[in-house]
């Protein structure tokens, strides 16, 4: 699928996972950060208008899953509805697996923490995206 130009001009990345820091930036600087910095994108830009991405976190458990987890809050007054998925990665950045959309319905100003699982041992990063109910 072909973005328009506009499109990656509004795409949201943040960086919580290491100490680069988040924003805005442009389909150049995206295809040049590194994996790291690309751990949450919204693909449209008028969703960086509704939801907001507050932190994210990975971690391990006991029996070595690995869990991703995203912070994600509704900026507005009214109920929004997006799907979440969240896209797990290696020590390279290739995608090894990929969760489901899950579609997610948040109350105004609510904060909701989308967690996905992975099994697999070599995952050590993850990307996770939102975007508008389709």
């Amino acid at each position: 699928m072909q973005a328009s130009r506009g499109h990656w001009t509004f795409i949201l990345l943040l960086g919580i996972l290491t100490s680069c820091g988040g924003g805005v930036f442009t389909k150049e600087e995206l295809e040049n950060a590194p994996p790291e910095r690309a751990s949450a994108i919204l693909l449209e830009p008028e969703l960086a208008n509704v939801v907001e991405i507050q932190d994210q976190n990975s971690s391990r458990d006991t029996n070595l899953v690995f869990l991703a987890e995203t912070l994600i809050v509704n900026k507005t007054t009214k109920e929004q509805e997006i799907e979440v998925r969240c896209q797990f990665k290696n020590e390279a950045g290739f995608t090894l697996e990929s969760s489901p959309w899950k579609k997610v319905t948040l109350e105004p100003f609510e904060r909701y923490i989308f967690v996905a699982p992975s099994i697999r041992r070599e995952i050590t990063r993850f990307l996770t995206q939102i975007r508008s109910v389709q």
